[in-house]
């Protein structure tokens, strides 16, 4: 018995102890029957006595043992227990800091942010929006938010997207405590419970009012500048017609003049004007051409070219200025 208490401690010990006794008592046993002591009474009434023994301690060490083996579960069980206490108290206090820290941006954002619930009742507004809104914390607290700024947006259109638990981002023109009147851009996110159902709504406002009419301006001044576009447009292409018309008749009285009798050198004279002409309406066309690429009606069409006739003009243009100055 006395082995069989450590035997939960130290097995293998406890397991030579045992052997050690009961291979006594079996000798023992051994000894008296071969010295023919087994015929005598006292010999039944001691192995009798020796069985029950032996069963009383084989219910003892298991009995100390079921409970040793139970009692090592049941600090296993614990010890687990207690690890998993740890973890969850880690991930408490991890979620908690967490929580403090999402806590500490919302309530410093430059952005306005409130949390609202099912009904869209504000619990909770960071300084921010109440310094946009000039609303104080009570006075926003417990309140629709779009009903406090008297805000003026599609309802229906947004209440179908939180109800399929979408998110959407939406400007729309608010009043301010002082009457003023000032465009927020919202971003609006549904957060469910476990079954599925709204439990609470953020909301992250931001100020646009200044973005709003920078680009009002910006609209009105590329209007502006479009408009300045058409009429320079126009001006160029109505200047070029009125200089057309007298190029014209230079260019017509030059041809007549040509096909009367003229010596060469008058002839070469005359010449030389009708292709100055010519090369200024060219001039003027390009003009034209110009009006033409800024209304996006731009075309190209195929001309001849001959290169000795344009050398010999660009020659001829100049050969009396190169003379004078003996070139």
């Amino acid at each position: 018995m006395n082995a069989g208490m450590i035997l939960s401690y130290n097995s293998r010990i406890a397991a030579a102890r045992l052997i050690v006794y009961g291979a006594t008592g079996i000798i023992l046993i051994a000894a008296l029957v071969i010295n023919e002591r087994s015929l005598e009474p006292d010999f039944f009434l001691d192995l009798t006595g020796a069985v029950i023994l032996t069963f009383i301690t084989g219910a003892f060490l298991s009995f100390v043992t079921r409970g040793a083996r139970r009692h090592r579960k049941n600090l296993k069980a614990l010890s687990q227990q207690r690890t998993i206490l740890k973890q969850a108290f880690a991930d408490l206090s991890a979620s908690k800091k967490e929580a403090e820290t999402l806590s500490l941006v919302a309530r410093h954002s430059n952005d306005g942010i409130t949390i609202s619930d099912r009904n869209h009742k504000v619990f909770w507004v960071n300084d921010r929006f109440c310094e946009m809104t000039g609303f104080s914390t009570k006075e926003v607290l417990g309140c629709q938010k779009s009903v406090l700024l008297n805000a003026e947006f599609d309802s229906s259109a947004h209440e179908k997207k939180l109800a399929n638990g979408e998110h959407f981002c939406a400007e729309m023109r608010c009043r301010t405590r002082l009457g003023d009147d000032i465009w927020i851009e919202s971003t609006v996110v549904p957060v469910p419970d476990p079954e599925g159902e709204i439990d609470m709504i953020i909301s992250t406002d931001r100020d646009v009012t200044d973005a709003r009419h920078v680009a009002q301006q910006l609209s009105l001044a590329r209007d502006r500048a479009e408009e300045a576009a058409r009429a320079k447009s126009d001006f160029l292409a109505t200047m070029s017609h009125e200089i057309r018309t007298p190029m014209n008749g230079v260019i017509g009285m030059t041809d007549l003049i040509c096909e009367t009798d003229l010596d060469p050198d008058q002839r070469l004279y005359a010449e030389t004007i009708r292709d100055s002409g010519q090369a200024l309406l060219r001039l003027i066309n390009d003009i034209l051409d110009l009006s033409k690429l800024d209304a996006g009606k731009m075309t190209t069409a195929p001309v001849t070219f001959d290169l000795h006739s344009a050398l010999d003009k660009t020659t001829r243009l100049f050969c009396a200025q190169a003379q004078k100055k003996g070139v």
